[in-house]
């Protein structure tokens, strides 16, 4: 950081004194940590995957591990539900056994 003493402050004209200042205040620039930024997409999925993967009352049967379940079981068994945050498991609610039916829809037309 550059030193600056009154004395030299003093001596100094109006135009050193604004060079020095403008070289401070961009060496603090260049040495200070970056500030936090938000990625507002990297915040909004996060909310859209919480309620899409959380079991709680508030989601209701699709938050007893039911996502994409009524056409069978993920490619390659995968489990979307595995490394999930632990605050999204509130189990404010209670489960049916037929939650875990796999169900079959046939349309008509």
């Amino acid at each position: 950081m550059l030193q600056y003493d009154e004395d030299s402050r003093q001596r100094a004209s109006p135009r050193e004194q604004e060079a020095f200042l403008w070289v401070a205040a961009w060496d603090f620039q260049r040495t200070t940590p970056l500030r936090l930024v938000v990625d507002v997409d990297l915040e909004c999925l996060g909310l859209l995957e919480e309620r899409m993967f959380e079991n709680s009352g508030r989601v209701g049967a699709s938050g007893n591990q039911q996502w994409g379940l009524d056409v069978g079981a993920h490619q390659a068994l995968w489990n979307p539900y595995t490394d999930l945050p632990m605050e999204w498991e509130k189990n404010d609610r209670g489960s049916h056994d037929s939650e875990d039916e796999i169900m079959v829809h046939i349309y008509s037309s």
